[in-house]
């Protein structure tokens, strides 16, 4: 009856294609609902991995003197690279488990300035003792999460935010980088210059009832790892344009998994100069010799990607009682990281995260609430790579770019309400009297 139906109505053709269709259910449905389902099986059993895990927030104080060359944070950094956690099939689809992520913060509240790591409280005691392995002269603490308690109302404070992105997607092409400013060869404070320093000032210009927030999420990239994709892609409905029988469904991009693979970028890079030197016009002639750019680009790219990699996301945040709310502010927080931008690539702000292009793309400033509260919350939970705080402007960056981005400057940065300790500690004299 239903064949003669559409027969009728759609034809006999597309009735015998529908009819076969319909009877091959059992073997397209479950396939169908894998794809579908699929997403919310991940998302819930990572939510409630996450939910079990106890987090903590390190504080670091810095002494006056700090004489380490930020390739002491490199070694730091580097040491969080780790791919415990998820090594098996069950612990990454039926447990949820995923690899460490690590929060760098830097943040003032009200004009004083501090350093952060956010982490989970199991690594602790391992990333202090490797703090002060680098470190000695620093004290680290466990303080509660500054974030707590603060709440975008519309009637009480303004704020706004944004995460980064790199100039070109390519990540195996890098940024400036420490070395760059010479400060890999530990030179004397009058001579330093350290990129972090103008972060440092803005930072400690805040007044009373301003609080700024950066922070530098990041996660072992895994070269060749497979892991569930938090939105998989298809597309299905009824268009007549795209399908003889009027049903489509595109499942040519669906995939319950993605590699991650960032020397695939760099691969392409140096495959696209070296076509560039052949003359696709004439191809019997000789080859046009590589230029000196050239060269030095290939070899920028292989020193990257040579190094252990993290995914990264950058994010800041501004946040002001309504009467001490400064417009301005926005310039300073969107141009921390222009300093680092290289011939071959740079970090830049996205606008748009907290906000919209044109007002009338936001009715009633309902979009633009929304979004302030989802990067208040995905700020609070260090949210970066998975559901529901998993952002699009996520890259990859080694442990050198890092620590370029967040180290512990010396008393060349010169910030008064930079948080440091007063005094140098040291073991009390043996001779003295008992």
């Amino acid at each position: 009856m239903i064949f003669e139906f559409m027969r009728q109505y759609l034809g006999n053709t597309t009735a015998q294609v529908l009819s076969f269709v319909f009877y091959l259910y059992p073997v397209w449905l479950p396939v169908l609902l894998t794809i579908v389902f699929w997403d919310m099986w991940v998302h819930y059993v990572r939510n409630h991995y996450f939910n079990s895990i106890k987090y903590t927030l390190l504080e670091i104080k810095l002494p006056i003197e700090i004489s380490k060359s930020p390739h002491a944070m490199e070694v730091i950094i580097d040491s969080f690279w780790q791919i415990g956690g998820e090594t098996t099939f069950f612990d990454r689809y039926w447990t949820g488990k995923t690899r460490p992520y690590y929060s760098l913060e830097l943040v003032s509240i009200e004009g004083n300035v501090h350093f952060f790591v956010w982490t989970r409280d199991s690594e602790k005691d391992l990333i202090e003792s490797r703090i002060y392995s680098q470190y000695p002269g620093v004290e680290v603490y466990e303080v509660p999460d500054y974030t707590a308690g603060i709440e975008y109302d519309e009637s009480k404070n303004k704020m706004f935010a944004c995460v980064f992105k790199l100039v070109d997607s390519n990540s195996a092409l890098p940024i400036k980088v420490y070395s760059d400013f010479g400060l890999d060869k530990d030179p004397k404070e009058e001579f330093k210059i350290d990129p972090l320093t103008p972060i440092l000032e803005f930072l400690g210009s805040l007044g009373p009832g301003e609080q700024a927030w950066y922070q530098i999420v990041i996660h072992t990239h895994k070269i060749g790892a497979d892991r569930p994709k938090d939105n998989v892609w298809f597309d299905f409905g009824f268009d007549f344009e795209k399908s003889p029988i009027g049903f489509y469904f595109d499942a040519s991009k669906a995939s319950l998994f993605q590699k991650t693979d960032w020397k695939e970028a760099e691969l392409k890079a140096i495959k696209k100069i070296r076509e560039s030197l052949v003359d696709l016009d004439h191809p019997d002639r000789f080859p046009r010799i590589m230029t000196k750019g050239e060269m030095e680009k290939i070899a920028a790219m292989e020193h990257t990607v040579a190094k252990p990699a993290f995914n990264t996301g950058i994010r800041a945040l501004y946040i002001a009682d309504k009467d001490k709310y400064q417009a301005g502010r926005r310039n300073d927080l969107y141009g921390a990281y222009r300093h680092y931008n290289s011939i071959y690539n740079g970090i830049k702000p996205v606008p748009t995260y907290t906000g919209y292009d044109s007002p009338w793309n936001d009715f009633m400033g309902m979009g633009e609430r929304k979004k302030k509260k989802y990067a208040l919350q995905a700020y609070k939970k260090r949210g970066f790579f998975f559901t529901p705080y998993n952002e699009k402007d996520v890259f990859v960056m080694n442990g050198e770019e890092l620590a370029s981005l967040f180290h512990f400057p010396g008393a060349v940065a010169t910030t008064p309400t930079l948080n440091r300790i007063p005094s140098k500690k040291s073991e009390a004299p043996s001779n003295l009297p008992i």
